[in-house]
C-alpha cells in the first residue's frame, strides 16, 4: 500500500481538482468501497479502501470497515489487526466493538476479551455494549 497520493484514487483526489470535486470524489470512493462490503465482496472492498490516500485509510471508520471485511472472510487475525489499529487511532470508538469481541472469542483470546469489555464500559456505565461485548 502506498502513501498519501498513491494509487488510482490519488488521480481523482489529486491537487488538480478543486476542494468540492475532491470531496465528492472521496465520498464516491468511500461509497463504492462500502457498497462492495455490503454486497459481501469483501476483497474488492479491502482493495478499494487500501487505494485511499493514507490520511483517509488510517481513520477509525475505514480501519473498522477493513476489519469487518476480513471478519466476513474468516481472516480473524487480519481483522483483529485492523480493529486494533482503529482503536489506536480512535480510542473512544465503540462502533465495531461487537465484531472485535467476536473475533477475540473465535481466537480464544479471553484476557483480551475481558480488557475489551472493560474498555467498553468506561465511556458510559449505563450502556448495554459491555454486556453485548461479553456475549450476554
Amino acid at each position: 500500500r502506498g502513501g498519501a497520493g498513491d494509487g488510482p484514487a490519488a488521480g481523482v483526489l489529486g491537487e488538480a481538482a478543486s476542494g468540492p470535486e475532491r470531496a465528492v470524489a472521496l465520498l464516491r470512493h468511500l461509497a463504492d468501497a462500502y457498497r462492495s462490503l455490503s454486497l459481501f465482496r469483501c476483497q474488492e472492498a479491502i482493495d478499494a479502501f487500501e487505494r485511499l490516500p493514507q490520511a483517509h485509510f488510517k481513520s477509525g471508520w475505514v480501519l473498522s470497515q477493513v476489519g469487518r471485511a476480513h471478519y466476513e472472510m474468516v481472516r480473524y487475525s487480519d481483522a483483529l489487526r485492523a480493529f486494533k489499529k482503529a482503536h489506536d487511532v480512535e480510542p473512544h470508538r465503540l462502533a465495531g466493538m461487537e465484531l472485535h469481541s467476536t473475533i477475540l472469542w473465535h481466537l480464544k483470546r479471553e484476557v483480551d476479551l475481558c480488557h475489551l469489555a472493560k474498555r467498553a464500559v468506561e465511556p458510559d456505565r449505563a450502556s448495554r455494549l459491555p454486556e453485548i461485548t461479553r456475549g450476554g
